[in-house]
């Protein structure tokens, strides 16, 4: 009995025109083989008003079980 293997082939998300030149072509194996990066930290250049620390006790508020305002 031979398996069959499923190959999920999707459409493409952009239609490809003839126009349109191919300038690179990259694999996934290609992309593994890169660097991992490290996010960097870089300085805030303006800060604007806070964020209040959120209430966990909204998630559970519905009609049937109000929550009242403060």
């Amino acid at each position: 009995m031979v398996k069959q293997l499923r190959c999920n082939l999707r459409d493409n998300s952009i239609d490809v025109n003839p126009e349109l030149e191919l300038v690179g072509e990259f694999t996934k194996q290609s992309f593994d083989r890169l660097p991992t990066l490290k996010p960097v930290s870089l300085p805030n250049v303006k800060e604007c008003g806070e964020i209040s620390a959120y209430d966990i006790a909204w998630d559970r508020a519905s009609p049937k079980k109000p929550k009242a305002f403060k």
